[in-house]
């Protein structure tokens, strides 16, 4: 059990150092049409059509609690991964833009 513990509490540690390595290398850019996230050194475009989206909701983690932001997540149709607006300090606003 013991065991059990450390590797999620290994896991949880490395999710909260690659947010907060990423958190200065995306940029988010919310149009009428569009979102468009860039990311990564190579920066990554991921284009994202606003009619496309069946379902957005603001969660939290406890990381996100710790440092007073939140993740906004898109349900995106005919996708099988969401598309997560990460470490944002105006969650609501987000989620209305979007």
């Amino acid at each position: 059990f013991g065991l059990f513990l450390l590797v999620i509490l290994v896991i949880n540690i490395v999710r909260v150092i690659k947010k907060v390595v990423q958190a200065g290398s995306v940029l988010y850019c919310i149009t009428d049409k569009h979102i468009l996230i860039a990311s990564g050194k190579e920066q990554k475009v991921k284009t994202v059509m606003k009619r496309n989206i069946r379902k957005k909701k603001i969660i939290g983690s406890v990381a996100d609690r710790e440092y007073n932001v939140q993740t906004v997540k898109l349900v995106i149709e005919d996708e099988e991964e969401h598309v997560l607006i990460e470490s944002v300090e105006n969650g609501d606003k987000v989620l209305g833009l979007v």
